[in-house]
């Protein structure tokens, strides 16, 4: 999967290459439906009370949200920075500054669900038309955009690094300090999601193709953000999710336990999204 360290990539094999460390912090995955949908049809949230139990696919709780996302954009990154969550958008096509890259802000999980966004705005950034965004983080200080090349590239070439000092300076487009990764991403998987734990940097990485449960979804560890650049995973593993073939990953969030999540029955990340669709009632949030 990722061929620095204790990862190797062989031909078109991803090898599982170590049991993943426990981590605390309750998790979030936001999935995508892979074509324009309604309002409560489109965007998926499945809760993890940590990450072991996203490796082993023990759902916590799950819900669409009632988001409606414009056509011509999707999901680029979720981020949780202690107080509210922050969805990135990238525009489906190259576009100019101040229109390629849209961040709406919610006070709350529920408000999340529930489509209330509280705020939001387009950034000023401006990314290279031959990349695109793959996660967004907060680490406690900095914001942290990965963008990862769309078509596959060597180590030190495909996987490209972004800090900024606070919200304002991502919507500014006012980097602090950037770097490309030594991280060489298997070609037949892609970035779904970065995350930061309080101890540790999380990458989730899912199959381009639809797979099986245990071989669609793989989580990388890194120690730091330095790790991070360097390529140095701590620990890796595949997780048994199984994704719904229509929808992909479009955010990863770790978050302090005290943010409040409603809960529903475990059950697989897959079943869930076929389980309820039909269920959901739909009430119109346009976003942009």
């Amino acid at each position: 999967m990722l061929s620095r360290s204790a990862l190797t990539v062989i031909s078109a094999a991803v090898l599982y290459l170590g049991l993943a460390q426990t981590h605390a912090m309750p998790i979030d995955i936001l999935l995508e439906s892979d074509t324009d949908s309604d309002a409560g049809s489109e965007l998926f949230l499945a809760n993890f009370n940590d990450y072991q139990s996203l490796i082993d696919a023990t759902v916590n709780s799950s819900s669409f949200s009632q988001l409606n996302l414009n056509s011509t954009f999707s999901s680029g990154g979720l981020a949780f920075d202690g107080s509210s969550y922050q969805l990135l958008l990238e525009s489906d096509s190259d576009a100019d500054a101040g229109s390629e890259l849209f961040i709406a802000s919610f006070d709350s999980y529920q408000n999340l669900i529930d489509g209330n966004v509280s705020s939001s705005s387009f950034s000023q950034l401006n990314l290279n038309s031959t990349f695109s965004s793959g996660g967004l983080a907060f680490d406690g200080s900095s914001y942290q955009l990965l963008l990862e090349s769309d078509a596959d590239s060597d180590a030190g070439s495909e996987v490209f690094m972004a800090s900024f000092d606070s919200l304002q300076s991502l919507l500014d487009g006012t980097v602090a300090s950037s770097s490309f990764s030594q991280l060489n991403i298997n070609a037949n998987f892609s970035s779904g999601g970065l995350a930061f734990d309080g101890s540790a940097y999380q990458l989730l990485l899912e199959s381009d193709a639809d797979s099986d449960a245990g071989s669609e979804v793989f989580l990388a560890s890194f120690d730091s953000f330095q790790s991070l650049l360097d390529g140095t995973v701590a620990s890796s593993s595949f997780s048994q999710l199984n994704i719904n073939a229509n929808f992909s990953a479009g955010g990863f969030v770790a978050y302090a336990p005290e943010d409040p999540v409603a809960v529903s029955e475990p059950a697989t990340l897959g079943l869930l999204i076929l389980g309820l669709g039909a269920l959901m009632l739909r009430h119109r949030r346009t976003l942009l």
